[in-house]
Order: structure tokens, then sequence, then C-alpha cells
């Protein structure tokens, strides 16, 4: 079945592959229009129509997911403890290729490292975070094992502090905070479940523990973490967005309509653009940044159908992939797309239940 964000997709490529026609035409140009029509028919529209024929349901998804939030948690906490207590760095055992290092292997910070998890460094790693453990911890809310919603929780706070990634721990925060709010607004009262009490008293605690015991670690973490909330030219990073930002609005201004070319910020600084939004507007032109934030929006709206329980977990993953997209360059992700699957897989489970049990989805329906 063709819904109407297939057909934006299928218009955003379109315009990607007439970008590519008229722009710069260089050959890293046509494999950035390649990977986007790659990842758009593989991840998206192949991964459904294996879903449908393999009649894979939404449960069998969040199982997959819980098992990813939980090893990708350990395997950060793990390393972190390592490299900082022990001096021990397991990361360059897989990432080095032929004697030469891959990606990074640790980030300095005031006084530890921070680690990348299983991604390229901690900023890729966060953005999956918010992916798979907020659905992780869905399964679990689903299944009422409110013992597993703590320790998986717990698990989460630490593995973002262990990546230290400013926009991965703000995002979860803004997008937590917002599904509450918009939950609350369609709450007739306020029920909260004893597990989130839990989970709220102790992250307080925590943080408290940690101003009156360390107040230095504190102010050193606080003022790292407002140099790159505020683009500050005194931290590398945030300058270097600046930079690219900037330069994308300049680009976009040459030709505005169709862009550039596919992978024409890439090719000219190397790094890109920083920022899915404007390296789509830079690179493809202003109709396809409309189309796209249209099919994300879309999506959204399909999410804030669904009941409470599962729109908190959910929305909390999209919208901090979203927040994401404004600080990274590219959305070649896997788990993105599946997340995007898996809403409409709920949203279409939510309608075959009957109004009056609409708040437990059995997510036993399938695509």
């Amino acid at each position: 079945m063709v819904y109407k964000a297939d057909l934006i997709l299928i218009s955003l490529l379109v315009l990607i592959w007439i970008s590519w026609l008229f722009g710069f035409r260089a050959p890293r140009s046509l494999n950035h229009a390649v990977a986007y029509s790659f990842t758009v028919f593989f991840y998206y529209f192949l991964f459904r129509v294996i879903i449908r024929n393999e009649r894979i349901s939404s449960k069998f998804i969040l199982n997959k997911f819980t098992i990813s939030a939980i090893l990708c948690c350990s395997i950060i906490i793990l390393d972190w403890v390592l490299i900082n207590l022990f001096n021990i760095g397991i990361r360059d055992y897989f990432v080095n290729v032929e004697n030469n290092s891959a990606n990074m292997l640790y980030f300095q910070r005031a006084f530890f490292y921070s680690v990348g998890g299983v991604a390229e460094e901690p900023g890729s790693m966060a953005l999956l975070l918010n992916i798979v453990v907020p659905l992780g911890l869905l399964n679990y809310s689903l299944d009422n094992k409110q013992n597993k919603v703590i320790w998986l929780s717990i698990a989460y706070i630490l593995a973002l502090f262990c990546l230290f990634s400013t926009a991965g721990i703000i995002n979860a925060i803004v997008a937590a905070g917002l599904m509450m709010f918009y939950n609350l607004l369609r709450s007739k009262y306020i029920r909260v479940k004893l597990s989130y009490i839990y989970i709220t008293i102790l992250g307080f605690t925590g943080v408290l523990v940690l101003i009156i015991k360390k107040p230095h670690l504190f102010a050193n973490v606080a003022n790292e973490v407002n140099q790159k909330l505020f683009l500050s030219t005194r931290d590398a990073s945030a300058s270097i967005r600046t930079e690219t930002w900037h330069s994308s609005l300049r680009d976009w201004q040459l030709h505005p309509v169709l862009g550039n070319g596919p992978g024409f910020g890439v090719d000219s600084y190397g790094t890109g653009y920083h920022s899915v939004y404007l390296t789509l507007l830079a690179d493809v032109g202003v109709f396809a940044l409309a189309l796209f934030i249209l099919f994300l929006f879309i999506h959204l709206l399909q999410l804030l159908q669904l009941p409470k329980s599962v729109s908190f977990f959910t929305g909390v993953a999209l919208i901090a992939t979203i927040l994401h997209f404004a600080v990274v360059g590219d959305f070649y992700h896997a788990p993105f797309w599946i997340l995007l699957i898996l809403i409409r897989m709920l949203n279409i489970e939510n309608k075959s239940l009957p109004a009056t049990s609409n708040e437990n989805i059995n997510h036993y329906s399938y695509l």
C-alpha cells in the first residue's frame, strides 16, 4: 500500500536526481545521490516489504531494539570505566585497520575521557542511543516490567554521561519534556507510574551529590555544555559548526531552487555542513528540504495519535532524532528508518483496536 508519506519521499528522491543532473556532476555527487536512493529504497521501502512478507510484528522489532539498547549501554559504560579508571582502551582493537585508526578513539574532557560506543564518535552514538533505548523502554513498559524500565533508564542516563554528547543529552531532555507536556495536555487526570518517580529522584540525587562532592567537576562540565550549546568560538566543534552553517547559507544562495548538487558541501569543505537540514538546503535546494520536513511531520502526527503510554517513548526517540539532525550531516541510520516504519505499524494496530481499549496496543498486528 502506498501512503502519502511515500509519495513525498519519492518526490524528494526525484528532486535529488534532478539536482545531480544540473549540479556540479563530480563522482562524489553521484555517490551521494546513490547513497540517498539506497537509504530510502532499502532502509524504508524494502524493509517494509520484508516485514509484510515475513509477517514480522512490532513486538519482534521492539524486542530487537531492546537487545540493542542493553548491548549499547553495556559497551559504552564498560568502555568508559576501563579507560578512565584502569587506563585500558578496548576501542582501538575494533577501529584499527592495518595499524591506522579508522576513526576517533576517545575524547578528552575536563576530568575524563568520553567514549564513542559502537558508532564513529559520541554524537553519532548518542543519536542512535536516543532511538534504541526509548524503544527498549517502551517494550518493557508495554510488558509491565517496571523493574527493567528502572534499570534500563539508569543505564541510559549513565551511557549518555559516558558519551557526554551535549546534543545527545539536551535533545533527550527536550524530547522527554515536550512529550510529557503534550500528554499532560491530552490527559483528563495526571497518572505517574512509581518507577518514573524513582528514576527522577535518583537522577536529581545524583546531580546533587555531584555538585556537593565535586563542585569543580560540575562547573567544568556545565561550562563545556554552555560553550557547545551557544556555539562558542572557544569550543572547536562548535566553532566548526558555526563556520560550516554560514557556508551552507552562502552556497544555497548560489542555486536556491535545485541546490548545487548532492555532496557539494562534502566535496567543497571535506566535512560537509554538519546539519541534515542545511545539507539538503545547500545541496539539493529549498523544495527538497521542505519535502523532507513534511515527511517527518507526517510521521510525527501519526505518533501523536498513539495512546499516551506508547506515544511518550516513540516521541522521545523521534523528536530527539529530529533535533539531532540539526547538528549531524546525514540520515543514513537504519534505526531511524525502522523507527518510522514502527510508528506506522503501531498506528495501524492502534486504529484496529476498539476505542475502549486503545490505551493498550497488543503490538502483534502486521504492517
